[in-house]
């Protein structure tokens, strides 16, 4: 899942308009518990106009412990 995060990364980089593209980087980082790093491509996706889940992906990374998340 690491390599996939690295690739979506990369994606959302070279698309930097692509919500759908920043939304996916946030999933995967979201399941890697790297609770920093999926708000910040969540709120991305937001800002490009995501609609759909995206909000309540971004309300599953904040109920995520900081501690928590840092510690993984």
């Amino acid at each position: 899942i690491d390599l996939a995060e690295e690739a979506a990364d990369r994606a959302a980089r070279r698309a930097p308009r692509d919500a759908g593209a920043w939304e996916r980087l946030g999933r995967l980082r979201l399941q890697l518990v790297d609770r920093e790093g999926a708000l910040k491509a969540f709120e991305r996706a937001l800002a490009l106009g995501a609609t759909g889940e995206v909000q309540a992906l971004v309300d599953q990374a904040l109920a995520l412990e900081p501690r928590l998340a840092s510690a993984s």
